[in-house]
C-alpha cells in the first residue's frame, strides 16, 4: 500500500511538472529568456526601460513586468516576458549585475525609452513599440502588449504554414499564409515581397503595391529635397497619380496628402493648396500617424490665415 502511494505520488508530481509551463513567464534576464522561448517555442516580450532614469517606463516595468500582473486571462499563446534595465548611473556593483542580466541584448530598432520589443524564439525581432506607441496609463499598456502578442504569434504560425507549403510545392497555400503574414503590423521576412511577386505576378489584389509602398520619411524627404530644387509641378504629378491608385490603404492615402501639402508649402503662392491637403491627410485616416501629421502641419502654420 505505501509503494502504491508512493508511485500515485511521483505519478501527480510527474503531471504537474509537465503542466509547469502555463504558457506565461517571467525571466529574470534576457538570455533566460530566450533559453525558456526555444524550449516552449514562444513568443519574447521585452520591455526596455530604465530604472534610474526612465519614470514611464519604471512605472510599466513596476505595474506589469516586476509584478507579473499582465492580464495572463488575456494571453492565449506562449510568451515569456523579460525587462532589459538600461542604466546611467550604476554603482560598480549595480553595473556588473545589470550588465550579467542584459547580457546578450542589443537595442535594434530603439530610438526613445520605454521600448516594448516582440521577438521570436529564434531572435528575430518582430516589432518595437516606442514613442507614441506606448501609452502612459497601465490599462492600455497592457492592452498594447496584449496586442501585439497576438500578432507575433500569428506571424509565427502564419510563417510555419507558408515554409510547410513551400516544402509541399502548395502555391494557392503559401500565397495565402504570405499574404496575410504581410499585412501584420511587424516587421517582414527578409525576400517575402520577391517571393510573392514569384506567385502572383499580376498582383491580382495590390498587395505588392502596398508592401513596395516607399517609408514616410523617404517620401517626405524626397518630396521636399525635389521641390525645393524646382521641380514641384512634376512631384504633384507624381504623387496625384499615386492617389488614384485604389490599392492603398487608407492610412498610405493620408501619408501622400501629407506628401502633396509639404510639395506646396514649398511652394510660393501655393499655401491654400497645403493647408487642403494637410486637412484632407487628417480627414482620411483619422488617429494614424500621417493623419495626426497633417493635423500639426495645418494647425501650425495654415489655421489662422484660413
Amino acid at each position: 500500500m505505501n509503494n502504491l502511494k508512493k508511485i500515485i505520488i511521483l505519478i501527480a508530481i510527474a503531471v504537474l511538472a509537465s503542466n509547469s509551463w502555463a504558457g506565461v513567464y517571467f525571466a529574470n534576464s534576457y538570455e533566460q529568456a530566450f533559453q525558456a522561448a526555444k524550449k516552449h517555442n514562444s513568443i519574447v516580450i521585452v520591455l526596455v526601460h530604465g530604472s534610474d532614469w526612465n519614470v514611464k517606463g519604471q512605472k510599466i516595468y513596476t505595474s506589469l513586468f516586476k509584478t507579473k500582473t499582465i492580464n495572463r486571462s488575456s494571453v492565449k499563446d506562449n510568451v515569456v516576458f523579460t525587462d532589459v534595465d538600461i542604466l546611467q548611473s550604476p554603482s560598480e556593483f549595480q553595473k556588473t549585475n545589470n550588465d550579467q542580466r542584459n547580457k546578450g541584448f542589443k537595442p535594434q530598432g530603439i530610438h526613445s525609452y520605454p521600448a516594448i520589443c516582440s521577438y521570436l524564439p529564434d531572435g528575430t525581432l518582430l516589432a518595437v513599440k516606442q514613442g507614441q506607441d506606448v501609452p502612459t496609463e497601465v490599462i492600455k499598456v497592457n492592452k498594447t502588449v496584449i496586442t501585439l502578442i497576438e500578432d507575433s504569434a500569428k506571424y509565427q504560425n502564419l510563417k510555419a504554414t507558408a515554409d510547410k507549403a513551400n516544402k509541399a510545392k502548395d502555391t494557392k497555400a503559401e500565397l495565402a499564409a504570405l499574404t496575410e503574414l504581410a499585412q501584420l503590423p511587424l516587421n517582414q521576412p527578409k525576400d517575402i515581397l520577391k517571393r510573392i511577386k514569384e506567385l502572383d505576378p499580376a498582383d491580382t489584389d495590390g498587395l505588392q503595391a502596398r508592401l513596395s509602398f516607399p517609408h514616410w520619411q523617404k517620401l517626405f524627404a524626397d518630396t521636399t529635397s525635389r521641390t525645393q530644387k524646382g521641380q514641384g509641378p512634376e512631384v504633384e504629378k507624381e504623387l496625384n497619380e499615386m492617389l488614384k491608385n485604389k490599392v492603398y490603404t487608407k492610412e498610405q492615402l493620408a501619408t501622400i496628402h501629407v506628401a502633396i501639402g509639404i510639395c506646396h508649402r514649398h511652394q510660393a503662392g501655393h499655401e491654400a493648396q497645403a493647408a487642403v491637403a494637410f486637412q484632407q491627410a487628417a480627414q482620411i485616416a483619422p488617429g494614424t500617424f500621417p493623419a495626426e501629421v497633417g493635423t500639426r502641419c495645418y494647425e501650425a502654420w495654415y489655421k489662422k490665415t484660413k
